[in-house]
């Protein structure tokens, strides 16, 4: 996995790319990469891509509220972030 921060999390480039919770890729961004992966793959010089789907994750808002739910995520958004492999 590859994750690379240019701007700073102020920037519209940031802002418009990343989700503000968790600090990972938002949907958008990667929609863009995967429509065009030879684009996304040379341009970044990678051709890796993680997609998570939690399922039934509405069950820990329903039962611990949206506010504990979030923290699970950016929680999670961290641990994805500092797994991350460097790109050769």
């Amino acid at each position: 996995m590859c994750i690379r921060t240019h701007a700073g999390p102020g920037s519209l480039t940031f802002r418009a790319s990343y989700d503000a919770l968790t600090s990972l890729f938002n949907r958008a961004y990667l929609q863009e990469c995967l429509v065009s992966p030879h684009r996304n793959a040379k341009r970044h010089h990678a051709t890796y891509s993680l997609l998570l789907d939690l399922d039934h994750f509405e069950v820990v808002n329903d039962r611990f509220g949206h506010a504990t739910g979030n923290q699970v995520l950016a929680q999670g958004g961290r641990r994805i972030v500092r797994m991350q492999i460097p790109c050769h």
